[in-house]
């Protein structure tokens, strides 16, 4: 449920590694690495299907840190950071 699943088993075990992430003034920064291959044709979909995992990363983020967060994406292979829309610093604290 917390996952945002609307059916499932009623555990679920996820397994995943933060690749960077620091602290700046006004909060934490969780940037999650992607070695994809990147095209005009795909990038939005790569989003998509990565979107969640960093999602969760950020939300636990918050709540170990009780500070606010953002979170991205950063393919290596553009060099382009893809910010999360909808994960904020501010929510979920």
């Amino acid at each position: 449920e917390e996952l945002g699943f609307d059916e499932g088993p009623a555990r679920t075990l996820l397994q995943g590694v933060i690749d960077l992430v620091y602290e700046e003034g006004d909060g934490w920064v969780l940037v999650d690495y992607k070695s994809d291959t990147v095209t005009t044709n795909n990038l939005s979909d790569l989003v998509a299907f990565y979107t969640p995992q960093v999602t969760l990363y950020c939300r636990y983020w918050k709540r170990l840190t009780k500070r606010s967060t953002r979170a991205g994406l950063f393919f290596v292979q553009t060099s382009q950071t893809i910010w999360i829309p909808g994960v904020s610093r501010e929510s979920d604290i």
